[in-house]
């Protein structure tokens, strides 16, 4: 567990946290994410799974995973979230309980209770997955906040006052996104503002930032064409809400591609490529991580999910790495990160304490242009990367509960 004050040196530093979103994956997959050389993994810690009925508990899925991630050497990010049918307060759409608005004592007792296990383990605790999408969470944005955000970076704090938190983990889906940061941030800052950005590059698609959102609208410059203007980005909306100098991280983003498709494999790549080369000219933006690490679909499981940059060909075994078939974007991140320096301790530096926060620059929260591009594209001219700091992230494989997009 790296405190929230250790943060303020991460990038500051100039040093590479790398890591992968597994889920809750085979000890392979594990080995998979070393072989990449990446630091981080973002694991699903489901109530739903670690409390299937009332104070009746199964760490055991979890305790493998992260115990199996800590002797790795790796970082492990936690998102808290889904509900067990014991704690739903109602299930509106007849979807299942996962989504229901939770009973909020219920779920900050559960909230307390993880973190009291994990937080020498944990590194980073996210605050539930995707609260703005129905899929995710059915309630209304008040109900979200009263239920489940300040419950969750409440009970963080009464069980770990320094431990590190992320969200509100929103997607950039629909138009009001935004307005789900402001108001986590007027509840609870976070220790790091997290969200999930899956639109186009302009640079590969003529059609983004022209009459569809581009990566850029969605994380720092809105689409704006005459008179008519997008939703605010995720920097924009964080700047309104007076919380500038809290890092962004991008906790999910990546292209699909099958195993078999050439100019899809490219594709997949070039995304990877252009998410690290904005990442460089942003030194507010702290960290990544890339939907997904693999596809875990050896006997027909999820055939039609092809996010991963590895492809699992075999079930675990005694020599893991040849479980996988990896894809052209885990060979250009891999040498990518091989040409990052990795601190120790997360970056952290003796000079720890100076800053704005985990993965900012010096010229976070000056309020101003995040970006200083023109109308629509949001890309904009940057300025030189050399001597910026990288924060990179995969995320891997969902073995219990995985999205469909």
């Amino acid at each position: 567990m790296v405190p929230a004050a250790m943060w303020l040196a991460i990038l500051a530093a100039g040093a590479a946290n790398i890591g992968t979103n597994v889920h809750l994956p085979p000890a392979d997959t594990l080995d998979l994410a070393v072989d990449l050389g990446g630091q981080w993994i973002r694991i699903d810690l489901n109530w739903d799974l670690a409390e299937p009925a009332e104070n009746q508990w199964n760490w055991a899925p979890f305790d493998a995973v992260i115990d199996g991630a800590k002797a790795r050497g790796l970082r492990v990010y936690a998102t808290l979230a889904y509900t067990p049918a014991w704690a739903s307060t109602g299930n509106r759409r007849g979807d299942g309980n996962n989504n229901d608005v939770p009973d909020a004592a219920k779920y900050r007792a559960f909230i307390e209770a993880a973190v009291a296990r994990y937080k020498t383990k944990v590194d980073v605790f996210g605050t539930w997955n995707e609260p703005n999408l129905a899929d995710f969470f059915e309630g209304s944005r008040t109900e979200w906040i009263d239920s489940v955000y300040t419950p969750a970076v409440l009970g963080i704090r009464a069980q770990c006052p320094t431990c590190t938190i992320a969200g509100p983990e929103v997607a950039t889906i629909g138009s009001v996104y935004g307005e789900y940061v402001q108001a986590a941030l007027a509840a609870q800052p976070p220790t790091i503002l997290s969200a999930h950005i899956y639109a186009a590059f302009p640079e590969d698609d003529s059609s983004a930032g022209v009459t569809k959102d581009s990566f850029y609208n969605k994380l720092d410059k809105r689409r704006v064409i005459g008179p008519w203007s997008g939703p605010l980005s995720i920097r924009e909306a964080q700047i309104a809400a007076g919380q500038a100098s809290l890092p962004v991280w991008i906790t999910e983003t990546g292209e699909q591609s099958p195993v078999d498709d050439a100019a899809k494999l490219e594709t997949q790549r070039l995304y990877y490529q252009r998410v690290l080369d904005a990442m460089d000219s942003r030194p507010w933006w702290g960290g990544t991580i890339f939907y997904e690490m693999s596809e875990e679909h050896p006997n027909g499981m999820w055939p039609d999910i092809h996010w991963g940059i590895a492809l699992r060909t075999s079930d675990p075994d005694a020599t893991p790495l040849d479980d996988f078939q990896v894809k052209p974007a885990y060979s250009y991140l891999k040498t990518r990160l091989a040409q990052t320096p990795v601190a120790d301790d997360a970056g952290v530096t003796n000079d720890a304490g100076g800053g704005g926060g985990p993965g900012l620059g010096n010229d976070a929260g000056t309020g101003e242009d995040p970006q200083g591009s023109p109308s629509g594209c949001g890309c904009g001219a940057t300025p030189d990367p050399a001597d910026m700091p990288l924060v990179i992230g995969v995320a891997g494989v969902l073995l219990g509960r995985r999205r469909r997009r």
